[in-house]
């Protein structure tokens, strides 16, 4: 399985749209599956042009704001290929029935004496055999009777009589032409069919206003009917070019009537897969909201419903509807995964995401963009997404540097020497400890154990230090440090001043060859470490001595306090468990308590019995019958409020011992999204501002939030979730988790944390689109280089808001640092410019990453030889 490693700062990039290095070439953002989510076709769905002179005209509309435009020399035409779709299963027989359309003629020719000289509006109609229904098409003459009509004109076949079927016209095919020889303008809108016949729904013509592009269309009761639209129309839904989030349009639907019924425009069927999540998004825009200070109450409410079909065909095929969800912006279930549309009469462009689970039976899914019945005003809607979360999840960076648990080191530990092993051999807690052996030195360092939930050892407490030691086949009674196993600890004061004058020497047992299993070794020997100022970083050194012989094993480090009412702080991933910058927290971890394993609640550790994809995952395995929640930790990594979040994990259970209350109380698992004011923690404080808890238990709609299977065993399954960060927030961590009452074993791999906003996903399907502007440009701090691409040298420029302390670095696409600029340097809130010398790097993308102790933010540069 292949993995960018990137550092989490350089992927906060990924606000900015940049690619992972494995997608470069081949896109710039996840693609999508509506062919017009953008609303750029510019060609009105199911309507296709021939010859130059048709065209998709906003110079004339009955209903806003296009019209079909047939013009200049030579024929041309706008064809409806298949007017029996959507809910249309066909035309029916034995009704009386009446076609036409609204016409505006400009400046035509009069008195044609042949086709060739007319406009005209053709229709032909086939039975499910295919057959020609009527024996000949109908034909209907525009006006030319007068150069001009001055005016939206009606024209239909009830001049020719009720048309009649002797079956159901499965197919039908539209056509307005222009003959060769015909002048002037003619523009066509609102194609309707309506019936005589009492109790007969005669079927509709979808997109009849040719209003919506790229397979979109929208439907209202009373459109069939034509006569007095659109003075009497509730609502227009159209393309405009009015506002646009990016490109040159966006969807408006307005509302003309405030005692209308609600209103939907309505995308193209695409597929779907059971058990694969979908991520849907759009931007929206707000003006006029008569009440806002309800939105979100009721009907005053907009949004969006995701429904399934059995089919990916609809028309003659059948509607195949097999029901749906409403996502409406009103805050409910939690406002950090379906927020509320700000109080407010108008709204700026804001991107909203979720991620819905189809059903179990469809194939297909639209999505409908909508006001419920008591929303009023204008809204805008742009750059639709319809993706499956998965491959967004797999195209789009990973904020975690270690998603699918492959990695060799355990997190916070890093090694040096050739006898520094990661080992499943030894373990007092499963799975890992930490192994020194061979020949020559070689170590294991926590090069800073202040972290996480910890600002500081304590000052004034009666401190203890240890770990868990396991000897075998050493060499005994050591002369020197040189034959020695030793721990060593060092601890230093804000301003890096070492508390105890010296470090802290534990020798390791090499009193007899071999321990015989796991022995206690601490500071206990040496007497209470009391510190004279709070221990606000702290480093914890595994050294084997050069002349030093024989394995030794170290697990279950912990620091521990004689002084009550005094936590000591801890060690976290002090078990040396799991890679990668995960960790996780046991009440009684850092004790160093005796009767561990046996008395461990949950056991957290990477391991090989499983995995998904590679090799690994993350096991979470309950222990004692009475165990309290458990939860594996991520790295904190940076988020950008306003821009939703994609998170998505693979899990596999088994062992449930009440597999039909899972979903009910505390038999739950899941996840914790957890929003920070800072992405650094230890000594710079914990900083946490709250988060949300995603239980696996059908809460809200089953579609959204699923129900874990009722079942004591579970294969691997793909769970996505979108989260908006708050307001407040620059990072964030996941927890994965299981609640009190939930038993057995999990298997966790994969997990993806993706900052899906921006430019980062296509509104297009199979392709970029067009250059696009980037939302929340104004609140970045770095500035575009210049040049760029380029050679020798850039200028790189970049305002902070607050004086901070300063990283300015520059990475490769394969993450690894080749340029620094500013290392923690102290700057003025002000403009910066600094020079990055070029000569140096190779010809190719560049990350170009800023970082402070709150903010972190990155810009792709090019270097071309």
């Amino acid at each position: 399985m292949h993995r960018l490693l990137l550092p989490a700062a350089a992927l906060a990039l990924l606000a900015w749209s940049l690619p992972s290095a494995q997608a470069q070439t081949a896109r710039l953002a996840a693609q999508n599956k509506l062919s017009d989510g953008g609303f750029e076709a510019a060609a009105p769905s199911y309507f296709q042009p021939s010859g130059a002179g048709a065209t998709w005209s906003a110079e004339q509309a009955r209903t806003a704001g296009y019209s079909l435009k047939l013009s200049g020399s030579g024929a041309a035409s706008w064809t409806m290929d298949e007017a029996i779709r959507n809910w249309v299963p066909a035309f029916p027989a034995n009704a009386d029935l009446e076609f036409g359309a609204f016409v505006w003629a400009d400046g035509v020719n009069t008195a044609p004496a042949s086709d060739d000289a007319k406009f005209q509006l053709v229709y032909s109609f086939r039975d499910a055999a295919g057959n020609d229904l009527l024996g000949q098409d109908i034909v209907l003459d525009l006006p030319q009777d007068a150069a001009s009509t001055g005016g939206w004109v009606e024209v239909s076949t009830s001049d020719l009589g009720a048309i009649t079927f002797p079956a159901a016209a499965a197919s039908a095919t539209i056509t307005v032409r222009k003959g060769a020889s015909a002048t002037g303008t003619v523009y066509v809108d609102d194609f309707f069919v309506r019936t005589g016949t009492e109790g007969v729904w005669p079927g509709d013509i979808f997109n009849a206003n040719v209003d919506v592009s790229g397979g979109w269309y929208y439907y209202w009761d009373n459109f069939p009917r034509g006569g007095d639209w659109p003075d009497t129309q509730a609502f227009d839904v159209t393309v405009t070019d009015a506002d646009a989030h990016t490109g040159g349009h966006s969807l408006r639907i307005e509302q003309l009537d405030p005692t209308a019924s609600e209103a939907v425009a309505i995308s193209e069927r695409v597929p779907v897969t059971p058990g694969v999540p979908v991520l849907v998004s759009y931007w929206l825009k707000t003006e006029g909201n008569a009440d806002p200070a309800t939105i979100g109450q009721g009907d005053n409410n907009v949004g969006m419903t995701a429904l399934w079909y059995s089919s990916l065909e609809s028309g003659a095929a059948g509607y195949n509807e097999l029901g749906g969800l409403d996502i409406r912006l009103n805050g409910e279930y939690n406002p950090n995964v379906i927020p509320l549309l700000p109080q407010q009469a108008d709204n700026g462009w804001t991107q909203y995401a979720f991620v819905v689970y189809p059903r179990e039976d469809a194939v297909g899914m639209e999505l409908r963009l909508r006001y419920w019945h008591s929303f009023t005003g204008t809204t805008y809607w742009d750059d639709v997404f319809i993706g499956d979360a998965p491959d967004v999840a797999a195209e789009l960076p990973n904020l975690v540097s270690e998603m699918g648990f492959e990695g060799d080191v355990p997190s916070y530990w890093s090694a040096s020497g050739s006898g520094a092993a990661w080992s499943a051999e030894q373990s007092r807690s499963p799975s890992y400890s930490l192994k020194l052996s061979g020949s020559g030195e070689s170590s294991w360092t926590m090069d800073e154990a202040i972290r996480n939930w910890v600002p500081a050892f304590p000052a004034n407490a009666d401190l203890e230090f240890g770990a868990f030691v396991w000897a075998d086949g050493v060499n005994t009674a050591p002369a020197s440090d040189d034959a020695k196993f030793q721990l060593v600890y060092s601890f230093r004061d804000a301003a890096g001043n070492d508390l105890l004058g010296q470090d802290i020497v534990l020798d390791l047992p090499q009193d007899a060859a071999s321990t015989g299993g796991w022995t206690r070794v601490s500071t206990a020997d040496l007497g209470a470490i009391t510190f004279p100022a709070d221990a606000t970083s702290a480093t914890i050194v595994l050294r084997k001595g050069a002349s030093a012989t024989g394995t030794v094993y170290v697990d279950d480090f912990f620091v521990r306090t004689g002084t009550e009412g005094v936590w000591p702080g801890d060690i976290f991933n002090a078990t040396v468990d799991v890679p990668g910058g995960w960790y996780f927290y046991s009440p009684d971890a850092g004790t160093g308590v005796e009767g561990w394993p046996e008395t461990q609640p949950f056991f957290l550790s990477r391991t090989t019995a499983e995995a998904h994809t590679g090799e690994s995952s993350l096991l979470i395995e309950q222990n004692t019958a009475e165990a309290p929640e458990a939860v594996a930790i991520s790295e904190r990594v940076p988020v950008t409020p306003g821009e939703p979040v994609l998170i998505s994990y693979w899990l596999k259970t088994e062992g449930n011992a009440d597999p039909s209350t899972i979903g009910q109380g505390d038999n739950n698992v899941g996840l914790t999204a957890l929003w920070y004011s800072s992405l650094e923690s230890g000594a710079a404080g914990y900083n946490e501002l709250g988060g949300l808890d995603i239980r696996l238990n059908g809460e809200y709609n089953p579609n959204v939030i699923p129900l874990y299977p009722q079942t004591a065993d579970n294969d691997w399954t793909n769970y996505a979730f979108v989260v908006y960060p708050r307001e407040d927030a620059v990072g964030m961590e996941l927890r994965l988790r299981y609640w009190h009452a939930f038993t057995g074993s999990t298997y966790w791999d994969d997990v993806s944390i993706t900052n899906i906003g921006s430019g980062a996903l296509f509104a297009t399907a199979g392709e970029g689109g067009p250059d696009r502007p980037v939302a929340g440009a104004q609140d970045r701090w770095l500035r575009p280089n210049a040049p760029n691409p380029f050679g020798a040298g850039t200028t790189v420029r970049f305002a902070l808001p607050e004086a901070a302390e300063v990283t300015l670095e520059v990475y490769d696409m394969v993450g690894r640092r080749v340029a620094v600029l500013a290392d923690r340097q102290p700057m003025a809130a002000q403009e910066h410019a600094l020079a990055l010398d070029g000569r140096d790097l190779t010809s190719g993308t560049y990350l170009l990453v800023l970082r402070t102790p709150s903010h972190s933010e990155a810009l792709t540069i090019t270097v071309v030889r």
